[in-house]
């Protein structure tokens, strides 16, 4: 495989593989890139919003830096650098994460990442957890240790679905970033809402 055909190829000729080991957990879901150790090179996410590990559906995120993948061939979700996963079962992990700008100064970007499916005050409301590049590389670090987290405002909004990083738009120097709530209750019923959210909440 892998040379053209009438213009179509496979991608068997990949250059390298990373795969699930386990069965179902939607491995790839959810793919991005940023520097989270600060090396200089654009390290992978992987979300696994399926995962079973810490309880039903709690879903994965993993992370594989530039100088573990770059001259692999074939990788799987065990040979991650970290691996962080949901907090309870249907929580969701791995629908959505993002990088944002380097705020402790450590080199490192910052790590931000959505459970749709949290429920605490409200049920299915969702949950953006921020965490400091610093913090995610630290062997024993897990969710419950986040440094801040945001909740969605209600019932079933399930913030959290989509994150997406943008430029700066307050003049602070920083980018902000935008979260996703596609079942919040807008105009109607179940409509949906977009946040813009400043960084300025993670900086001090």
């Amino acid at each position: 495989g892998g040379s053209f055909y009438d213009g179509v190829a496979t991608i068997d000729d990949a250059q390298v593989v990373i795969e699930a080991e386990q069965y179902g957990i939607d491995f790839g879901a959810m793919l991005s890139t940023g520097d989270l150790d600060g090396d200089g090179l654009l390290d992978l996410l992987v979300g696994a919003p399926l995962d079973d590990t810490t309880g039903y559906h709690a879903g994965a995120l993993y992370v594989y830096y530039a100088s573990s993948y770059r001259y692999a061939t074939l990788l799987s979700d065990s040979d991650a650098d970290v691996a962080l996963y949901g907090e309870s079962a249907e929580h969701k992990l791995g629908t959505s994460a993002v990088f944002l700008d380097d705020f402790d100064g450590d080199g490192g970007q910052e790590l931000l990442a959505g459970a749709p499916g949290f429920s605490g005050q409200y049920t299915r409301s969702g949950k953006i957890y921020y965490m400091p590049s610093s913090e995610v590389m630290m062997p024993d670090f897990s969710l419950d240790s986040a440094r801040r987290s945001l909740i969605g405002e209600f019932d079933h909004d399930e913030a959290g679905s989509s994150l997406q990083s943008i430029g700066d738009l307050d003049g602070d120097g920083l980018g902000e970033f935008l979260i996703a709530a596609p079942m919040a209750n807008g105009s109607s019923s179940d409509s949906g809402r977009v946040y813009v959210m400043s960084s300025s909440l993670f900086s001090e």
